[in-house]
């Protein structure tokens, strides 16, 4: 019986998917118990790939023709055909340590009714190809600044915000007010929590905000959340269109604020954490 289902969604992004895929043949963890779901969307099928990974994991693979790349839609495909009674979701340009799905598989031993927040890093420009990922893996996700600092365009290299201090870094039991740090390229939803939450909202399109709209949403129906520092996802740097992006992220905003009234909701909760 599988008992994970690995989601990966896709948009032109081959070199890093070959990345990811090759940080999962080194998992430690039994192949027989997970699967891979790659949804790609690229403008050309990258179903090759899959092909050639298919001969190391349990790879079930579609392709959907879309003009943009629209991530939630694409990934409550991918969570409707899987087998897992969990869902881990995992970006294509995100490599994880190579215990990450067996420490998925004690958190969850743990707390099966939780979603599980891995932790989230940034690497800093370098050119990563699969090759490296098999034989210096170390080296590769070593290039990072510990401490966040400018750099553009893109994100910030730098660790995962959430685990700045000691306390939040060793969080075990479940925890409320997650939303907003649920990083939907390295997390674990149960599937019947994702089923009953009705998945990501298709209203919230481009980049950015799918993941914390699903997050509110979860929290909305009394669902508790894990951080654990055992799961580590390295988010491997490529160019993106800053501009576009933030006209992408003000707009699901403006759609999250009125949907959920979230700035009241970050107001509320910045006096419970006073």
């Amino acid at each position: 019986m599988i008992k994970y289902s690995i989601i990966i969604p896709t948009y032109n992004r081959d070199k890093n998917l070959s990345c990811s895929l090759m940080a999962l043949v080194k998992q430690t963890f039994p192949i027989e118990n997970w699967e891979v779901i790659i949804a790609d969307e690229s403008n050309i099928p990258i179903s090759s790939l899959a092909k050639r990974y298919s001969e190391f994991l349990n790879i079930r693979y579609f392709w959907r023709k879309n003009e943009t790349y629209n991530p939630g839609p694409i990934k409550n495909i991918g969570s409707r055909i899987a087998s897992g009674e969990a869902l881990i979701f995992v970006d294509a340009d995100v490599i994880l340590n190579d215990k990450a799905l067996e420490s998925y598989d004690k958190i969850h031993t743990k707390y099966p009714e939780s979603i599980i927040l891995g932790r989230y890093d940034l690497l800093m420009p370098q050119d990563i190809k699969e090759e490296r990922v098999a034989n210096d893996f170390d080296k590769v996700v070593s290039n990072q600044f510990p401490i966040p600092v400018n750099w553009a365009p893109g994100p910030i290299p730098g660790t995962d915000p959430r685990w700045k201090d000691e306390k939040t870094q060793y969080k075990t039991e479940p925890a409320g007010d997650f939303a907003l740090a649920l990083f939907g390229g390295n997390t674990l939803i149960p599937k019947k929590l994702f089923d009953v939450s009705g998945g990501f909202d298709p209203n919230i399109t481009g980049h950015g905000g799918e993941d914390c709209c699903l997050g509110r949403t979860l929290e909305k129906i009394g669902a508790k959340a894990v951080f654990s520092d055992k799961v580590i996802g390295w988010h491997i740097w490529h160019p993106r269109n800053q501009e576009a992006n933030e006209k992408s992220v003000r707009k699901n905003i403006d759609y999250m604020h009125r949907k959920f009234k979230l700035f009241e909701y970050a107001e509320k909760n910045e006096e419970n954490n006073g």
